[in-house]
């Protein structure tokens, strides 16, 4: 086992056991906890595509597997789990004493295939009814899948969301969730992120123990994504729904890859912030829409951006959508003063800094950077790149956003009466 220390100033380590898993820890004292992330490198994107859901319900059953929340939550901890289009990560924080025991059940998850299989109809089942409860009958719940299929066409790996479709979750048996686990759940395609009152020492010696003898397999191929360019795409969908809703969407570079971060600045300045131009001229200056939202999904080769737009009572939708277009334009074309742009960075700073501060929040990071990047002392050039954004790199993504040429459209319409 190779240790190497980053060269960032909060003392994070990185190693590799000989099965392939990488660890990485960062030692805080500041409270006697320790969070223990496992971060499989599959999520939705790694699914075939009759089998959307299956991600998921992996998820599911390996975190409820060998009773582990029941265990977890008896030594004081908490738990939580999480399935991307990217990847599958479970989170543990437990007291400093029980980091063994943290080990030994994120372990389990790898390992234990087959206490995995005798929950499959359960957690089916709680899978089919979150679909229903998350997307079929929440108000404007399908936009963001319609959305997805237009930006991502089928056969490309972001084409569908994690959540599955409900004939695809039916159909899923013991053999395809053997073959995802199989194929995925091993130890070096893998991460391993100890935050917490810990040694760096005493970390890797325990995550040698209680996971290095798991065995290595093959690696599974990495799927590289390519975005070609889709003209303007539209579709108009009908649902139980108080008023019309319009959406306008389009691709942006993916999580941590260069223009990423203009990208988020636009959709705080476009839709978030005070000084919004999509709610002065929609809401209060024409009065044609209730509620202006934005919407942001970031994943490791894309990133979704979204603005919605409810209309008044008796607001045409056609007319909704071009007031909307051509607000964007408008302001995308603008050019953003030192003293907004400098606003902007101050409030993605604050935000970066606020989703780090927790034992979970930086474990979370980390297994992202890991998976990423495998570097993740990058967390500390997060200020740096920041500060150095101006107004002309921030202009020229703007300039590649929200175009005819690679956009998509929606209006959800309610329900007859």
């Amino acid at each position: 086992m190779n240790v190497s220390p980053s060269s960032c100033s909060q003392a994070v380590e990185s190693a590799t056991l000989s099965n392939g898993l990488r660890v990485i820890v960062h030692p805080d004292h500041r409270m006697p906890l320790v969070a223990v992330h496992l971060s499989i490198r599959a999520g939705s994107r790694n699914e075939p595509a009759e089998h959307s859901g299956l991600a998921h319900l992996c998820e599911h059953l390996a975190f409820q597997g060998a009773g582990l929340p029941a265990l977890i939550q008896a030594r004081g901890g908490t738990a939580q789990g999480a399935t991307s289009h990217d990847a599958t990560r479970f989170g543990i924080l437990l007291p400093k004493s029980e980091l063994a025991f943290g080990l030994w059940a994120q372990a389990r998850r790898l390992a234990d295939t087959a206490s995995h299989l005798k929950l499959l109809e359960t957690q089916r089942r709680v899978l089919l009814q979150e679909r229903r409860q998350r997307v079929e009958r929440r108000p404007y719940g399908r936009a963001v899948e319609i959305l997805q299929g237009l930006l991502y066409p089928e056969g490309h790996p972001y084409h569908h969301i994690a959540a599955g479709r409900l004939e695809s979750l039916r159909a899923i048996n013991e053999d395809d969730v053997r073959r995802f686990f199989d194929s995925y759940y091993r130890p070096n395609n893998a991460d391993l992120v100890l935050v917490g009152d810990l040694t760096a020492d005493r970390a890797f010696d325990a995550a040698e123990r209680w996971l290095g003898p798991l065995p290595a397999r093959q690696r599974p191929q990495h799927i590289v994504t390519t975005h070609k360019t889709l003209g303007e795409r539209r579709a108009t969908g009908v649902d139980r729904v108080p008023a019309p809703r319009v959406y306008l969407a389009c691709r942006a570079p993916g999580w941590w890859q260069d223009g990423w971060r203009a990208a988020c600045l636009w959709m705080d300045l476009l839709v978030t912030a005070r000084s919004s131009p999509v709610k002065r001229r929609l809401i209060e200056e024409s009065g044609i829409a209730h509620s202006v939202d934005g919407y942001l999904l970031a994943m490791d080769q894309a990133t979704t951006l979204a603005i919605a737009a409810t209309a008044e009572p008796g607001v045409d939708c056609d007319h909704l959508e071009q007031c909307l277009i051509e607000t964007i334009d408008a302001s995308l074309r603008q050019p953003v003063s030192p003293s907004t742009l400098h606003r902007a960075r101050k409030k993605a700073l604050k935000l970066h800094y606020f989703r780090t501060q927790g034992l979970n929040g930086r474990a979370n990071f980390y297994t992202r950077l890991a998976s990423r990047h495998g570097n993740p002392s990058e967390v500390d050039r997060e200020a740096g790149r920041l500060q150095s954004m101006d107004s002309e790199s921030l202009a020229a993504v703007g300039r590649t956003l929200f175009q005819p040429h690679d956009r998509a459209l929606l209006s959800i319409l309610p329900e007859a009466a």
